[in-house]
């Protein structure tokens, strides 16, 4: 009941798992990024998770400013989360940094 050509995976499955780390625990995955256009709802748990959690580290923070966003708004997180990215071309934007 097994698959023909087996023996190719149990070849393939030898030879990388002398380079792959051994995974042993488990743990929740990080999102490669967040967007967000609500910072209070959408950005501040995710900017907590960056700053504390190892897992999230090198997670993207996007805030999404629209053209009514308060100046003194955009200058407090300029100022004390410099981790999140102003976008103001919307997703387009995002995606466009993203992509590089």
């Amino acid at each position: 009941d097994t698959e023909p050509n087996l023996d190719a995976w149990l070849r393939l499955n030898a030879d990388y798992s002398k380079t792959w780390p051994n995974v042993t625990a488990k743990r929740e995955e990080a999102p490669d990024a967040v967007v967000g256009d609500v910072f209070s709802l959408d950005l501040a748990l995710p900017l907590h998770l960056r700053r504390t959690d190892p897992a999230w580290r090198d997670v993207r923070l996007f805030w999404v400013v629209r053209d009514y966003t308060p100046e003194r708004m955009r200058a407090a997180i300029a100022t004390s989360a410099p981790e999140i990215e102003p976008v103001t071309t919307g997703l387009t934007g995002v995606a466009a940094s993203l992509l590089g």
